[in-house]
């Protein structure tokens, strides 16, 4: 290869490795929706994220069931839902996170034989690559049975 042969090789991989950055880099343009549960009974220890590993729908691939996180992949206005089941002698205070900065909890004790049913939601206005997940302020009882969900953490994309 000559010279000018080879320029214009290199010249055209710089071109295709713009054309995919720009393709890799865009932002998601259609439905963006999960909604995840928590699939056996476990104790969350406190400050400990919540990892909901059931996941029935995660439209744009937000929510990452590893981490628990779900990252937005595109900006605009978000409704957020937390839920759970308080049952015998439990205790649970869950708190939703937009990136670092606390935004609502869902709070629930039964000291007798009974149960009780606690959830939150709120909108929140998210930039692209935000991030929104939900800890334990204390430690927290998650009831789970075989084939019954009660803790559960959805969102959705409601307009831009």
């Amino acid at each position: 290869l000559n010279d000018l042969e080879l320029s214009f090789i290199m010249l055209r991989a710089i071109s295709v490795g713009i054309i995919l950055t720009v393709i890799v880099g865009a932002e998601c343009t259609g439905s963006v929706g999960f909604t995840a549960a928590i699939s056996t009974e476990r104790t969350i220890a406190i400050n400990t994220r919540v990892k909901y590993d059931l996941v029935y729908t995660n439209d744009g691939n937000g929510y990452n069931a590893t981490t628990g996180v779900f990252t937005a992949p595109k900006g605009g206005l978000h409704n957020f839902q937390i839920s759970a089941l308080v049952y015998t002698s439990n205790v649970i205070l869950l708190d939703l996170y937009h990136n670092e900065d606390y935004r609502i909890s869902i709070y629930g004790n039964v000291p007798n034989s009974s149960a009780v049913s606690v959830a939150n939601s709120i909108n929140l206005r998210l930039k692209r690559g935000d991030r929104v997940y939900v800890t334990a302020r204390i430690p927290s009882f998650l009831l789970a049975r075989t084939q019954q969900f009660y803790a559960t953490f959805s969102g959705v994309f409601i307009s831009p």
